[in-house]
């Protein structure tokens, strides 16, 4: 296979020569209120081959696992899972059926810890690049909205951004008030397009032999100093990392090259009251033309809110909302590179 090669000798990757992929990721997290008495390890007494029998229903593959005290993180062949002692968060790229995972893990989760309760569960995704190749139950957020309504109950459905825009964002959320949460919780998405063709073309073996000496060139191990890492470059193009810290704090990132299709995202649950350094970062490293940044936060959280211009510089914030949930706050917002948002 033949790429073709920019001046400064950084490979660049396109549809025709490496295929499309949608990586917009579907984003799922299932919190439990675990029934007293029940083993401080809860869901994570799950065997890792029950989870990988699971994953293959949704079409993906486990490729490493990696363990702390708190927190089981499987790399996947289409982004990520994570298993905590009361939750579980799984990503997923590409065609992957996701939802069609709810009723199985629901059904482990039961085996595992009797009794337990879903209380909080969270469902979001960026408008896909190509919704007609989505398989069932994804080929609308209607679709999948009307899935989700039979599963849980007092869920609300919404959208951010502009319609049919490239930056429209897709939430669901279903919360029990009643079922308080354990610890205070909040987590940054950070969606990005449109990357810099020099950056993107690094994403692959043919630049670097090996993920460790990614990681390091671009910057993640700055970003996430003292973390446990795992890493993959795909062939011929693709990148994907998980990072573990104690306390449940997790990073997670993965990265689409293709020119048509570019695709970075960045997720973590890092407690801080401003996040604007770590975005002006992550945005720094991607050089992306559009990104999406999105902070769920609960009621009892470190995060405050920054202003749309605290960070970013060169970028216009085309969009900014805040919704407020039962439980938790939702902060959405809509970057691109030039001043006319409209464009």
């Amino acid at each position: 296979m033949t790429f073709s090669i920019r001046v400064d000798g950084v490979p660049t990757f396109s549809v025709a020569e490496v295929g499309f992929y949608e990586g917009a990721e579907k984003l799922l997290e299932l919190w439990f209120h675990l029934p007293d008495g029940s083993s401080p390890m809860g869901i994570r007494t799950i065997p890792q081959a029950s989870w990988r029998k699971l994953l293959k229903l949704v079409k993906c593959e486990v490729l490493s696992v990696i363990t702390n005290d708190t927190t089981d993180a499987y790399l996947l062949s289409e982004s990520s899972l994570f298993v905590f002692s009361n939750r579980v968060i799984l990503k997923t790229c590409g065609t992957t059926t996701l939802l069609v995972a709810i009723k199985p893990v629901m059904a482990l989760v039961e085996e595992a810890v009797p009794g337990a309760v879903a209380i909080n569960a969270f469902y979001s995704h960026l408008h896909f690049k190509a919704p007609h190749l989505q398989a069932q139950p994804h080929t609308s957020f209607e679709e999948e909205v009307s899935l989700l309504d039979q599963m849980f109950t007092a869920g609300s459905a919404y959208s951010f951004g502009q319609h049919g825009g490239v930056n429209k964002w897709y939430m669901y959320g279903m919360q029990k008030p009643d079922y308080p949460l354990c610890r205070p919780d909040q987590t940054l998405e950070i969606i990005m397009t449109d990357l810099d063709t020099e950056v993107s073309g690094h994403f692959s073996p043919k630049v670097f032999p090996s993920a460790q000496d990614l990681v390091k060139a671009m910057g993640f191990q700055d970003i996430m100093k003292g973390a446990t890492i795992d890493a993959k470059i795909f062939t011929p193009c693709g990148f994907s990392l998980n990072a573990l810290f104690e306390n449940e704090v997790y990073f997670t990132i993965h990265v689409t090259p293709q020119i048509e299709c570019s695709f970075a995202s960045f997720e973590t649950n890092l407690p801080k009251e401003s996040y604007s350094t770590l975005i002006s970062d992550v945005v720094a490293i991607f050089k992306p033309g559009k990104c999406t940044v999105t902070v769920y936060a609960s009621k009892n959280a470190d995060y405050k809110p920054e202003q749309p211009d605290d960070y970013l510089p060169g970028f216009s914030c085309c969009e900014r909302h805040l919704c407020s949930l039962p439980t938790y706050s939702l902060h959405f917002s809509s970057y691109k590179q030039e001043i006319d948002c409209l464009e």
